[in-house]
């Protein structure tokens, strides 16, 4: 697996000091399973209180119209809103993380419709940081700086893609340089920026 090195990024991130073996064995999020499941039930009950708002509306009751209505949206808004909770707790998590070459990792995860999502890192290093955003433990960097000895030039590159699950591009992350050597990077598409994983098993 990959080795751990504490104490080598900047700021509270951790460098990790891959091994030099080609390919290493790929990481498993061991809560892979239930978030999937937990997916599945989240949508399952919105759909399921989606599909009774009508036959509640339609039959035949003491209940003020008025008073179905708000109970109705009462209904949809509690549930949608859990799914959405659920969606966002959910996106960053990494089922699977492999480590292609020295420099590059590939992070699987899902959508709430449990759309695969597979994230190239292409410089881990330079582009992966720590991050405050809860149920996370990594994100793509905003700011870089060029290492030392490094040429400095002008101009952009994409430094992480997203691809869905018949390889197709829906986001990238890119850096624009400037002429002291830092990067401002940004987001275009549907790029996965956020990766939850459990740094103890790396």
């Amino acid at each position: 697996m990959l080795r751990i090195a504490r104490g080598a990024l900047p700021s509270r991130v951790w460098r990790r000091t891959l091994t030099t073996k080609t390919e290493n064995p790929p990481y498993h999020g061991p809560l892979a399973g239930p978030a999937r499941k937990l997916k599945i039930l989240s949508l399952g009950a919105f759909g399921m209180v989606t599909s009774m708002t009508p036959i509640i509306m339609m039959v035949d009751s003491t209940m003020p119209l008025n008073a179905r209505i708000v109970m109705c949206a009462a209904l949809i808004g509690t549930s949608g809103i859990s799914t959405a909770a659920v969606g966002w707790v959910g996106a960053p998590y990494v089922s699977t993380l492999r480590q292609r070459g020295d420099e590059m990792l590939e992070m699987e995860t899902s959508t709430l419709f449990l759309q695969k999502r597979v994230t190239r890192v292409y410089d881990w290093r330079m582009f992966l940081k720590g991050t405050e955003r809860a149920f996370a433990k990594w994100e793509l960097a905003e700011e870089v700086a060029r290492r030392p000895g490094e040429e400095t030039q002008n101009g952009e590159e994409t430094v992480a893609e997203t691809v869905d699950a018949g390889g197709r591009i829906v986001g990238r992350w890119i850096v624009r340089w400037g002429t002291d050597g830092r990067g401002q990077c940004r987001g275009e598409g549907q790029i996965v920026r956020y990766f939850n994983v459990h740094e103890e098993l790396l």
